[in-house]
């Protein structure tokens, strides 16, 4: 599995990505720092309120958008996996239900700069449910930081899905703004040895993760994380 990023611009800076997120595996924000109406959405703020997540689905796709301080961060931005011989979770999906709780504990690790680190984060598992097509569930659980947001999907034990390989995964992170970047290309030899370029998002093609996108006042990291059993 590689994890990658494709740059699409139209008026808006729009990042897709192939990374790990099934089951032990989550996509990761952190910040410094379809038109349609939904027809359910949940939010999700950080510890101390400056970053905004909300989850919902615009035309039966399932999406997210982030606000940092009030501003806009990500516009809408899809959610989904496509799989070899299953139906895919893509579109026709709608909040069929949604669990919250807030965490605040210590935890001490074995070397770094710091000894104890501070995990104080709100997280929603948010169960998406097909309204069309073959009944399947998918459940994507955000949790939000003070400085940051990671998600994960899991696809739940259920009827009509014995095993899954996922053929490609569709999360977006489409940027309000035409941020800078700070990059390195994908699909190359010796992948994560290459010196960091710095250009607009506009003019990207595929990007590995690591990559740093900076704004006004704000500074952005998109990276995967917990590689566990990734079904691909």
């Amino acid at each position: 599995m590689v994890a990658a990023l494709r740059s699409h611009f139209n008026g808006k800076t729009k990042i897709s990505g192939n990374f790990g997120s099934l089951s032990g595996t989550a996509a990761v924000f952190s910040a410094c720092l379809l038109s349609a109406l939904p027809a359910y959405a949940v939010e999700i703020a950080s510890p101390d309120g400056r970053i905004v997540v909300d989850v919902d689905t615009r035309n039966g796709i399932p999406g997210y958008s982030i606000t940092f301080n009030d501003k806009p961060v990500l516009n809408f931005s899809r959610l989904g996996l496509q799989f070899q011989k299953a139906p895919d979770f893509v579109e026709g999906f709608d909040i069929a239900s949604v669990e919250t709780k807030t965490t605040d504990l210590v935890w001490t690790q074995p070397w770094g700069e710091e000894k104890d680190i501070r995990d104080h984060h709100k997280e929603a598992r948010i169960v998406f449910q097909s309204q069309t097509g073959p009944a399947r569930q998918m459940t994507v659980t955000f949790r939000v930081f003070d400085d940051g947001v990671g998600f994960r999907y899991d696809i739940p034990a259920q009827a009509g899905v014995d095993a899954i390989k996922i053929t490609d995964e569709l999360t977006e992170f489409t940027f309000h703004d035409n941020l800078k970047a700070w990059w390195i290309p994908a699909y190359k030899d010796n992948r994560y040895e290459y010196q960091y370029a710095a250009s607009s998002i506009d003019s990207l093609d595929v990007i590995h993760t690591p990559a740093t996108f900076e704004g006004d006042k704000i500074a952005i990291s998109i990276h995967e994380a917990a590689l566990t059993d990734y079904a691909a």
